[in-house]
């Protein structure tokens, strides 16, 4: 049996005798491509049915006797400029027609409007680059005779380089493309010179959103902020600090004041001392404008906040508690699910084709597991746990110690049954436990929303057989109660 595809995209199914099916399997060179592999195809515009398509490109449709000087005197403020005879718009990026009425129609678009915001914010961008140079000269006298234009045309580079993500040694490869704008560049290895320039002007952005004014000038107290922090032992330890701050218009922002990489842990003194100079060092904070700090229940964070005491006298101390809701997973006592549910998480964490193999049959790719996103895995394999059996069974040949395992706990009956009740009552019950922290661990008012999200998740976990509402669990055991597992 095989299915094949028509034209129009259904499949219609054929019938195979075994020796047919054999030699098309033994016989048949068919490779199936990857994803990165798939044929890419070009859009084209379909051609005009009453009219015939115009040969002139966008900007070429001019009128006689008018020059790109003439428009440049009559719209002085737009960002418009000659380039090669033709008017271009600089907002926009884009050559335009220099007819009048196409010129004020294109003034008076959402684009350029845009456009010209943009390119304000870039004006003001260059001359923060423009102090931050100077003092970048006294520090570091490469590049100092350039012109101030070619330096922070070098500085904007590396600030969208490390943006981006990219590694600076793609500079040497992308050189001949970031030098056709007029600038010249130098080696990457002299560009990462740059980096201390762009994080001087960085902190000058951060200041003036954070109403702090210029390094060294004096503080207005009326602002008040709170503070987060954090740390992640993945590689090393990455120790970030987070400044949240309402602006004029009572919007809650927030801005990642410091990040540091570390070789490992850090003490509870160390930690203090990375705050110490982060806050009150480079920011220039004073005490009493720190309302409260918020941070994760480990041991050294309090220890550290604790040290710092005597800089922060009315500082309000808040553990975050969105993730405890997510621990409820340890909790649950599920044997025959724990017992899958590793075995499960193991078996794609360990060989991509059984991932490959996984995709093909349900046409999902398989979630990944972690300790805060424990639950989608468990949801994925509900939705789809009519495939597990014919899964394990076709696919004998990856990861067999795994799949052994797996297969015996599918082949003993009762352990089937539980394990599909249990699953079904996780999912059931944890979905409200994910929702809340989810909602608590993003952004805005939560003080607002807290008490009523919490409540919501102790509502939904009340003990009360009329008001319960789990529908995987009642489905699940209606179908065992019917001798239908």
């Amino acid at each position: 049996m095989m299915d094949e595809e028509l034209e129009d995209g259904s499949y219609e199914e054929s019938v195979l005798s075994d020796e047919e099916e054999t030699s098309k399997a033994e016989g048949s060179s068919h490779v199936k491509r990857s994803e990165l592999q798939r044929e890419r195809t070009l859009k084209f515009n379909q051609e005009p049915e009453k009219r015939k398509r115009h040969e002139r490109r966008r900007g070429e449709n001019n009128p006689k006797g008018v020059s790109a000087s003439d428009r440049l005197r009559q719209f002085p403020n737009e960002y418009f400029e000659s380039r090669k005879g033709k008017l271009y718009c600089r907002a926009c990026r884009e050559s335009i027609s220099m007819n009048v009425t196409t010129v004020k129609t294109h003034v008076r678009t959402k684009k350029h409007e845009a456009g010209k915001a943009r390119e304000e914010r870039s004006k003001l961008k260059e001359v923060t680059i423009t102090e931050a140079l100077k003092v970048h000269s006294q520090q570091h006298k490469v590049g100092e005779m350039l012109p101030t234009e070619v330096q922070a045309y070098r500085v904007r580079v590396v600030e969208n380089f490390l943006r981006a993500g990219i590694p600076l040694r793609k500079i040497d490869e992308l050189r001949d493309l970031l030098e056709s704008g007029g600038h010249r560049l130098t080696n990457s290895s002299a560009m990462s010179k740059l980096i201390p320039t762009v994080r001087a002007t960085e902190m000058r952005k951060i200041r003036a959103d954070l109403g702090l004014g210029e390094p060294g000038s004096p503080a207005n107290l009326a602002n008040n902020y709170s503070v987060i922090f954090d740390g992640t032992t993945r590689q090393g330890e990455a120790i970030a600090i987070i400044v949240r701050y309402v602006n004029a218009q009572w919007e809650v922002l927030q801005r990642l004041v410091r990040i540091d990489i570390v070789a490992k842990s850090v003490t509870a003194g160390q930690l203090s001392q990375v705050l110490v100079e982060c806050l009150f060092t480079d920011m220039q904070l004073r005490g009493q404008q720190i309302l409260a700090v918020m941070r994760d229940g480990a041991a050294v964070n309090g220890a550290a906040l604790r040290a710092m005491q005597p800089f922060l006298p009315q500082v309000l101390d808040v553990t975050c508690f969105s993730h405890t809701l997510d621990n409820i997973g340890q909790h649950f006592v599920t044997p025959v699910l724990d017992d899958f549910g590793q075995a499960w998480v193991r078996l794609f964490s360990t060989s991509h084709v059984a991932k490959l193999r996984w995709k093909e049959r349900t046409g999902q790719t398989t979630k990944s597991y972690s300790k805060m996103r424990w639950w989608e895995v468990l949801c994925q394999l509900l939705v789809s746990f009519g495939d597990v059996r014919p899964f394990l069974d076709d696919n004998q040949d990856v990861a067999p110690k795994t799949m052994d395992r797996l297969r015996a706990i599918m082949a003993d009956e009762g352990s089937f049954v539980r394990l599909k009740l249990e699953l079904a009552a996780v999912v059931d019950i944890g979905k409200h436990f994910v929702a809340a922290t989810y909602d608590l661990e993003g952004d805005g008012a939560l003080s607002l929303s807290c008490f009523s999200r919490l409540q919501a998740v102790c509502n939904s976990c009340q003990v009360n057989i009329g008001a319960m509402h789990f529908p995987n669990l009642h489905a699940v055991a209606d179908g065992v109660a019917r001798d239908q597992p």
